[in-house]
């Protein structure tokens, strides 16, 4: 995860919050980004950039599957993840998104080969 701003405390706990949602947005960037490449004609550039995208987003599939759900909030709490239990649309939203364009780089890979 990412921090949503320094010194987060989330329910004012030790340590600072771990915001999922930025390993939704930054997969969503690294998609982008290998689809700009792609379209330029840098399939190596743009595979790497999907491959980046993948891994952000399968952090994101484990936590939903943990959880069941996509969560606004974590906290590192004897040696394990606590989520906030805040299930919001937008956080469902994103990960939607991000699945999304996960595929539509992957086929248009397997299209240029």
């Amino acid at each position: 995860g990412h921090r949503r701003y320094l010194n987060d405390h989330y329910e004012r706990k030790d340590g600072e919050a771990i915001w999922p949602m930025g390993s939704l947005l930054e997969a969503i960037c690294f998609f982008n980004r290998a689809e700009e490449l792609l379209n330029r004609g840098s399939q190596s550039l743009s595979e790497e950039y999907r491959r980046r995208g993948d891994m952000s987003l399968d952090k994101m599939i484990w936590l939903s599957e943990r959880f069941g759900f996509v969560p606004e909030l974590l906290r590192e709490e004897n040696g394990t993840y606590v989520s906030n239990e805040n299930h919001l649309l937008w956080n469902d939203a994103l990960m939607l998104l991000a699945c999304a364009k996960s595929l539509e780089i992957s086929k248009m890979h397997r299209n240029t080969n």
